[in-house]
């Protein structure tokens, strides 16, 4: 994650040089309180963090995770747009059954994980609101809801062959944006990703002809299968209004 916090430092640097050259003369008023080009701007914002993956989807429990969000501003309190992600995360082989290789007049057992790719797409409606702590700037904090899908490709080494999985998704959560000048900002993220029709297994990247069910496949203390899976992503980034012909 150190490459991923020096890759948003500069982001958000970056956001907040073009605010400030923007500024000049300007309103000092947020663009997104006025109302921006046409009274309703889009909102882009990119944004790194770590999903903490349900304890029972047999995905690593943290994975760095990257996203992007697309909003536009119907009034100024609601907002609708679309949301995406994308994450390698790693399988838990304790999840799955042993592979047993026999070796002469004994056997080894292994398990088997893979890393898989993962990404989800919605779209969301937003409800923002402003702030102020004390005579400080205004914060906008929000809250949000989203409807989509999530889609895994497995590892084809792993596999031996192209395999993807999909799924419905939903999630819920929201946010707080710190603004930079007048179209730019930071923002802090936390939503309950969830995935519906979840199927952990289809994870399994253990050869059939070499699986072995003479052992548990799930270590004790480890939760047992579940269709709908929760998945807590926390985020950080930043958010800036684009620049309008003329602008």
């Amino acid at each position: 994650m150190t490459r991923s916090g020096l890759v948003l430092a500069a982001l958000t640097l970056a956001a907040a040089a073009a605010a400030r050259a923007q500024d000049v003369g300007a309103d000092s008023t947020p663009r997104e309180e006025r109302g921006g080009s046409g009274g309703r701007p889009f909102l882009v914002s990119p944004s790194i963090g770590i999903q903490l993956s349900d304890r029972a989807s047999a995905l690593a429990r943290s994975v760095p995770v990257a996203s992007l969000d697309v909003n536009y501003r119907l009034t100024p309190v609601l907002a609708i747009g679309f949301s995406g992600s994308a994450a390698r995360p790693k399988t838990d082989g304790r999840f799955f059954s042993l592979v047993e290789l026999p070796a002469g007049d004994t056997s080894d057992f292994y398990r088997v994980s893979q890393r898989v790719t993962q990404f989800t797409y919605a779209v969301q409606a937003v409800a923002s609101f402003t702030a102020s702590i004390l005579e400080g700037p205004r914060l906008h904090p929000y809250v949000l809801a989203s409807v989509g899908g999530y889609t895994f490709t497995m590892d084809p080494q792993a596999m031996g062959r192209t395999t993807r999985y999909s799924g419905p998704s939903a999630a819920f959560g929201g946010g707080l944006r710190f603004p930079i000048g007048a179209n730019a900002g930071v923002l802090f993220d936390a939503r309950d990703v969830i995935f519906f029709s979840y199927e952990r297994s289809r994870l399994d990247a253990t050869d059939p002809l070499l699986r072995t069910d003479k052992f548990d496949p799930v270590p004790l203390g480890k939760p047992a299968a579940k269709s709908t899976a929760h998945n807590i992503r926390l985020s950080l980034g930043v958010t800036f209004v684009p620049r309008g012909r003329g602008e």
